[in-house]
């Protein structure tokens, strides 16, 4: 087969299918929900956040960690990525979570919202959305969500 060939071949097997491939470089309507895998994050003193992992998270506290954890400045942070991250207390409660240099929020306001730490297996929702990638925007939290 010559190249040509080849090209050509794989140009109308590429038309043939395009109605059922996704794009990168196009709008889209998708006629079926979108979704990827929440990413769980391991528990640590600073827990550490590649946001090209996808674009929601979970983090179980852990009584192992002690009381306080910091989310660390993510990696990969793209402008335009929005996404949740979740997080649950141990069932003691009492893990509260602070947040590194990169994350701005909501009304400006330089204090980061708190979790519920009072009551165990609480789950706390905080929406995000990356600015740039030294930006990352937190949203007002679903707090002790049920």
């Amino acid at each position: 087969a010559t190249t040509a060939y080849v090209q050509a071949e794989v140009g109308q097997s590429i038309q043939a299918h395009d109605a059922d491939t996704a794009k990168t470089d196009a709008v889209q309507l998708f006629t079926k929900a979108q979704r990827g895998a929440p990413v769980a994050l391991t528990d640590a003193s600073s827990v550490a956040v590649d946001l090209s992992l996808g674009n929601n998270f979970t983090l179980l506290c852990t009584s192992s960690v002690g009381a306080t954890r910091a989310l660390a400045n993510p990696t990969n942070a793209v402008a335009g990525q929005t996404g949740l991250i979740t997080v649950t207390q141990a069932s003691g409660g009492g893990n509260a979570l602070t947040f590194s240099s990169n994350y701005k929020f909501a009304g400006g306001s330089a204090a980061a919202p708190s979790l519920t730490t009072g009551t165990g297996s609480a789950v706390d929702v905080l929406p995000y959305s990356v600015k740039s990638a030294t930006e990352i925007i937190i949203g007002k939290p679903l707090s002790d969500v049920k």
